[in-house]
């Protein structure tokens, strides 16, 4: 896993920012780093899932990054929920209907009355 040092660094000096902007203005230094044979794309995924990683770091939304330390634990954990939250809702719902099978094949699917919506229904 790659160090997120450049990006905690970066962010203790300018705030909270966008994952591009970190990456462009901590990459040269990076890979000065670094002895790889990677491609950019590749060392900036890595970077990315590091960054995911690190206990240092948290993702507020739409790419934005800041440190934890700027936040309380409630801060955190509401963060997190905003961020990821529905993802997760969504992933163990598919995980229970598969782990019961109760998963509909194309053609059930097509006769099924049941509709899928990701909104409320208006009342």
């Amino acid at each position: 896993m790659l160090s997120v040092d450049l990006a905690i660094d970066f962010i203790k000096k300018n705030g909270a920012k966008k994952f591009d902007v970190i990456w462009t203005n901590i990459k040269k230094e990076l890979f000065d780093q670094i002895d790889t044979i990677k491609k950019e794309p590749e060392i900036k995924s890595d970077f990315f899932i590091s960054m995911i990683n690190d206990e240092k770091l948290i993702m507020l939304g739409n790419e934005i990054w800041d440190l934890k330390e700027n936040y309380s634990l409630q801060e955190i954990e509401d963060i997190k929920v905003n961020v990821f939250g529905s993802q997760i809702e969504k992933e163990d719902q598919i995980d229970l209907l598969k782990d019961n099978d109760l998963t509909l094949d194309d053609e059930e699917v097509e006769d099924s009355p049941i509709v899928f919506e990701d909104s409320e229904e208006d009342n």
